[in-house]
C-alpha cells in the first residue's frame, strides 16, 4: 500500500487522501460487481489450455465498400469458427496515430470499421476481448482540448510538467520513435 501512496503523492501531490479514498471506492464497487459476472459454463474457467485466441486489428480482413467488422464477422464465421474460441481486437476507437493506440474518442468505433452494433454478431459466436487503451490518448481528442483550455473536469486526466521541471526519465524504457513528452501550451492549471 505504501507504494500506491508514493505514486499518488507524485501524481496528485495536493490530493493524496482524496484520490486514495476515490480509488478505494472504485475497488469496492468493482468487487461487488465482480460477483455479477455471468459465466456461460460455470464449471469452466474463463480461460483454459483449450482456448485459442485470434489477436488482430479490426481491418485485417477487408472487402470493398463493406465496414470491416461486418467483413470480419463473415470471415470468422466461414473460416475460423472451428479454429478460435476467442477474438481479441486491438484498439478500434477513432484514433490519430500509433496504429489505434492514440485514441480520440473512447465512446465511438473508428468509422471505417463500423459501429458498436457491428460487434454484437462477433460477440455472439466468439468470446470477445478488446484493448481499452486507458493509459494514453490523442492530443487531438476533445478531452485533451478541454484539459488545455483549463476545464476543471479534465485537469486530472493528464499529467503536465513545466518545461523547466521535467522529472528524471532516465530509467523509462519506451520502444517508440516519438519522445516521451510532447510540448503544448495550456492555461495555468
Amino acid at each position: 500500500m505504501k507504494n500506491l501512496i508514493d505514486k499518488l503523492k507524485f501524481l496528485y501531490p495536493n490530493e493524496v487522501e482524496d484520490t486514495n479514498r476515490q480509488l478505494a471506492d472504485i475497488i469496492k464497487k468493482f468487487k461487488n460487481k465482480k460477483k455479477k459476472i455471468e459465466i456461460k459454463d460455470k464449471d469452466r474457467a474463463l480461460f483454459s489450455e483449450r482456448n485459442t485466441m485470434l489477436i488482430c486489428y479490426a481491418d485485417h480482413v477487408q472487402e470493398p465498400g463493406v465496414k470491416t467488422f461486418k467483413t470480419m464477422h463473415k470471415f470468422l464465421s466461414e473460416y475460423a469458427s472451428d479454429l478460435f474460441s476467442h477474438i481479441h481486437f486491438l484498439p478500434f476507437c477513432p484514433w490519430s496515430s500509433d496504429d489505434g493506440f492514440s485514441v480520440m474518442d473512447y465512446y465511438k468505433v473508428h468509422e471505417p470499421y463500423g459501429n458498436w452494433e457491428d460487434l454484437k454478431p462477433i460477440a455472439k459466436n466468439f468470446e470477445f476481448m478488446f484493448d481499452c487503451v486507458a493509459n494514453h490518448m490523442s492530443a487531438r481528442s476533445e478531452w485533451f482540448e478541454k484539459f488545455k483550455s483549463g476545464d476543471e473536469k479534465y485537469k486530472k486526466y493528464f499529467i503536465a510538467f513545466d518545461k523547466d521541471k521535467l522529472p528524471d526519465t532516465s530509467k523509462v524504457f519506451r520502444p517508440r520513435a516519438m519522445p516521451l513528452f510532447t510540448k503544448f501550451e495550456t492555461l495555468s492549471l
